[in-house]
């Protein structure tokens, strides 16, 4: 049996044609380039396997398997999405668009939930921070982008799709069947528990700080020298957002920065607020506290004083930019790594709380929710000798 395989010159020139055809930029010396010897073995592995394999390929999803492969050796943020796709997640498909309420990122191959929205199908069903996602539409996660995971599970109001979870030891089915809606995260929210101010926090877009502070001032509880600041499963929002709210809470300075690959750096700031250096604090952490909201957690720590309690967080601190390319699709990119006031970065490792709190460890009064024994045991940690004073503000 006899196989076709290219010569390098051959390959080299249509490795060439490729990349101008997908609107990509050869520089000049390109073949002096330390990437250049891999990129012509790319291209003779893909005509060998246009040639040669048992069926007929398709060049485009070819091309595109391979983008997933060299992204996905990246991080799971980092992926390439067809013009499609694109156009789906960024743009507006119409009111009467839903889906589950999760955020979804990778690990171990499977995709699993970082945080589902309170209220939403999602956590309806049971599925919650760490839930390992084993299919989508009977498509497993492993072949799956978070983008095409994100659209699968968005669909018609109303629609069902069909989510397969790995067995947990929680007696929540495997096999759910789960009724599409509109989720959007809740505004800030404060409230009294046992005579101590309690903010809510699931999202930070833009605005967050400001609805905070109405939230707490309302709440006029004069005298109150503690305060809780829950960000248990608070995942998506933004950096700048994050800093705006830590203000509210710690002396004004720098809240942390943003850093590119050069060292080049956005600085985030805070003006200060009401409460900063006013009394003890705390804030609720878990695994599904990422991003923006681990960037409160750390200022607050280093910059405030509080005490941190709960599990290990996200450990997620990277900001993407879209690239677009020359095929319509669109190269989406981790450029830049959160760090905190101190220039540390908690990225893949997330923080750990001072006052570690394992949520199936609370014992549950009968009428009360989970939700509640969490922070009343967050509360009673607080007011124990043990959880440190916040110093006065600078």
């Amino acid at each position: 049996m006899t196989y076709r395989r290219p010569s390098l010159d051959r390959g080299a020139l249509t490795l060439v044609v490729i990349l101008l055809l997908a609107g990509v930029t050869i520089p000049a010396g390109a073949a002096r380039d330390e990437t250049y010897p891999f990129l012509r073995l790319f291209n003779e592995v893909l005509l060998l396997v246009r040639n040669n394999y048992v069926e007929e390929t398709d060049t485009q999803g070819l091309m595109e398997g391979a983008y997933d492969g060299l992204l996905g050796s990246l991080d799971p943020a980092s992926e390439y999405l067809t013009r499609e796709q694109h156009q789906r997640i960024t743009g507006d498909e119409g009111a009467e668009q839903g889906d589950i309420g999760v955020d979804l990122s990778r690990r171990g191959g499977y995709l699993y939930v970082v945080s589902a929205l309170p209220g939403s199908p999602a956590a309806k069903a049971g599925l919650r921070t760490g839930t390992r996602l084993r299919r989508i539409e009977g498509r497993s996660t492993r072949e799956m982008t978070l983008t095409e995971a994100l659209l699968a599970l968005r669909g018609p109001l109303g629609s069902e799709v069909a989510v397969q979870r790995f067995p947990d030891r929680d007696g929540t089915p495997e096999h759910l069947t789960l009724k599409r809606a509109r989720c959007v995260a809740a505004q800030p929210a404060a409230r009294p528990v046992d005579g101590v101010p309690v903010l809510r926090i699931t999202a930070l877009p833009p605005g967050t700080a400001a609805i905070a502070r109405r939230a707490l001032r309302a709440l006029n509880l004069r005298g109150e020298d503690l305060l809780l600041v829950d960000l248990r499963g608070a995942s998506s929002g933004d950096y700048a957002e994050a800093a705006r709210l830590a203000g509210l809470f710690a002396p004004p300075g720098e809240a942390g920065r943003l850093r590119n690959r050069a060292g080049e750096e956005t600085l985030l700031r805070m003006e200060g607020g009401d409460r900063a250096g006013a009394g003890r604090f705390a804030v609720l952490v878990d695994a599904g506290t990422a991003g923006p909201a681990e960037l409160i957690a750390q200022v607050l720590r280093q910059r405030g004083g509080a005490t941190l309690i709960g599990t290990q967080t996200n450990g997620r601190a990277t900001v993407q930019n879209y690239f677009p390319l020359g095929d319509g699709g669109v190269l989406r990119l981790s450029v830049a790594r959160c760090v905190g006031p101190d220039g540390s970065s908690w990225d893949g490792a997330g923080l750990a709380p001072d006052r570690e709190l394992k949520w199936e460890s609370i014992d549950v009064a009968e009428g009360a929710s989970e939700d509640d024994a969490a922070v009343r045991k967050a509360l009673e940690i607080l007011r124990s000798p043990a959880a440190p004073a916040t110093p006065s503000a600078a």
